[in-house]
């Protein structure tokens, strides 16, 4: 089994990163829709960057999955050291269940899962938590980092990205024994 996240930030200077909304790098206005192919998918923001993530089953080399924040997406305005934020957006992931091994041949089912998240974000605390349509998720904040979990249709993945004041990017990956998830959140105030 194959499995790989990578999280690539290459921020760009904020002046340049500017958001329709007014609220940092990147605002509600600004991020796309999700989008689907047959083997991945991807969240975009309008100025650039965004996340992108497969899970796929193969034949002959099992359940093959991994996320990552894209190249060009803005670094989050510097998380504050007290006080909260409520940040609501997509989020889309690829989930595999009823994973097997039947005579050296690998299958399942794969389903394409998009809806919206909103996360709490504590920064006294350094948490950001919330739940939406299915994904709940479990991060911990240090400076403008975020780890933590999440879990979708009793799978629980390990969580990475970034956040700030206003908005956050996360990618996200796991698997159970007959089943798995990769997949992201795009969300801001």
């Amino acid at each position: 089994m194959l499995k790989r996240v990578s999280l690539i930030l290459f921020a760009t200077g904020l002046s340049a990163c500017g958001s329709s909304s007014g609220t940092g790098p990147f605002g509600r206005p600004d991020i796309k829709p999700p989008a689907f192919s047959a083997t991945a998918g991807n969240l975009a923001i309008a100025g650039g960057g965004g996340i992108r993530f497969s899970n796929r089953i193969d034949p002959k080399g099992g359940n093959l999955y991994d996320a990552e924040v894209l190249p060009g997406t803005p670094a989050p305005v510097p998380a504050p050291t007290s006080g909260s934020a409520r940040m609501t957006g997509p989020f889309a992931l690829r989930h595999v269940t009823d994973l097997r091994l039947t005579d050296k041949t690998y299958s399942g089912k794969v389903k394409n899962v998009s809806g919206t998240i909103t996360l709490n974000a504590d920064f006294g605390a350094g948490t950001l938590r919330g739940a939406g349509d299915g994904l709940t998720v479990d991060g911990r904040l240090k400076g403008d980092t975020l780890s933590g979990t999440a879990s979708y249709g009793g799978v629980r993945g390990k969580l990475d990205g970034f956040a700030g004041a206003t908005n956050a990017i996360g990618i996200f990956e796991g698997k159970a024994p007959d089943s798995s998830i990769a997949g992201g959140f795009v969300v801001a105030e």
